[in-house]
């Protein structure tokens, strides 16, 4: 990496796949998005802004972001920088202790809940990841940086940001040092990351993102309603918190576009990455012009083509036997609407039921890999 100036790093264009022009002296990286890991922590403010700087950069450099959610670490700067210029929730992953009462966590990329042990949030924050950075830090990041080195990750620490990242003795390739306020400064780890990912591939290695099956990687779901039935969505993705804590699922409805976000165009773009959409069949969904011509017919073709599992959820009592998914299994059981119910409690039960079975056949077929 000390080959690798600044200056060149920063007239290097970054492309969305995350290659690398090699007028930077770096290999193109293949077309894949490889998790990174952030830990650390400082109560610096510069090492602070440097953490949301490197996010930024991470984000454009086509990477994913797994970090913990807690209010001490940078992990919450890098997040912010990385949300900021990519809001897409499942490239960015905050990973929280379960404490007594639930806490909600930040309204950043996906909230990942783990056990209250710090062995559950570590496994958690180091799955599917490729590399882990360190900026700053104490002692109890050790324990990751030990886990991260068992499993022949990456790990580069970032000189100058203080604590155990200028003193961590097992870092095999460390960065050149650069002023933290310079643009170069996030861009240097950006590069050093294409570097030993490149060497790893070098070697016949592949980083774990790249070759994770299927089953061990979170489906992505995709709400399609009506807004006037907003409130029923919001209790069914209660009962599919579960799932989602079980890193089967990650779930997205257009409550989730940034401000000043395109809807029409990032609804559409989250539909043609959704593994799993789930219409909420009522009255009001049918009548919907815009479910009905966009939603529907583009959830449709991709089920047609084997892209996507489309599963009606019969909300209320309405004639849906000439729709174009009158012919899927709907839940709940028997097509029963779920304000039919005697508990509707147990009618949503049910539809989470019916819902973790379709995972889990997606999850277990062979040819089906996370787009």
């Amino acid at each position: 990496m000390s080959r690798l100036s600044a200056r060149r790093l920063q007239q290097a264009p970054v492309r969305a796949d995350g290659a690398w022009a090699t007028a930077a002296g770096l290999q193109p990286w293949p077309s894949l998005r490889t998790r990174v890991a952030l830990v650390g922590g400082s109560r610096r403010p510069e090492v602070c802004a440097f953490a949301r700087a490197l996010g930024e950069a991470l984000a454009r450099a086509g990477f994913e972001l797994s970090a913990p959610g807690t209010c001490a670490s940078v992990g919450l700067a890098a997040a912010a920088g990385f949300h900021r210029l990519c809001p897409e929730p499942e490239r960015l992953r905050l990973v929280m202790p379960l404490r007594s009462g639930g806490a909600r966590g930040p309204a950043l990329g996906t909230v990942v809940h783990a056990g209250a042990g710090a062995a559950e949030v570590r496994a958690r924050l180091l799955e599917g990841v490729g590399a882990l950075v360190l900026v700053g830090g104490s002692a109890g990041c050790r324990a990751e940086l030990r886990e991260a080195r068992a499993r022949g990750l990456p790990v580069l620490a970032v000189p100058g940001t203080g604590g155990l990242a200028d003193a961590w003795p097992e870092v095999a390739e460390p960065l050149r040092p650069l002023p933290l306020a310079s643009a170069g400064a996030a861009l240097q780890v950006v590069g050093a990351l294409h570097v030993q990912l490149a060497r790893a591939l070098a070697r016949g290695g592949t980083p774990p993102e790249a070759a994770a099956p299927a089953a061990q990687r979170p489906l992505r779901l995709f709400y399609s309603y009506a807004h006037e039935d907003r409130k029923a969505r919001a209790v069914l993705n209660k009962h599919l918190h579960i799932l989602e804590r079980e890193g089967m699922l990650t779930g997205w409805h257009d409550g989730d576009i940034g401000a000043g976000r395109e809807w029409d165009r990032t609804i559409r773009e989250q539909l043609a990455r959704a593994d799993v959409v789930l219409l909420l069949v009522s009255v009001h969904f049918i009548a919907s012009s815009y479910c009905a011509e966009v939603e529907v017919a583009q959830a449709m073709a991709r089920h047609a083509a084997g892209e996507a599992r489309v599963i009606p959820v019969i909300l209320g009592a309405v004639d849906w036997s000439r729709q174009p998914y009158a012919r899927l299994q709907a839940l709940p059981a028997g097509g029963r609407p779920v304000r039919e119910w005697s508990s509707r409690e147990r009618a949503w039960a049910d539809v989470a039921r019916g819902i973790r079975r379709a995972l889990d056949e997606l999850r277990a077929a062979p040819s089906r890999e996370k787009r």
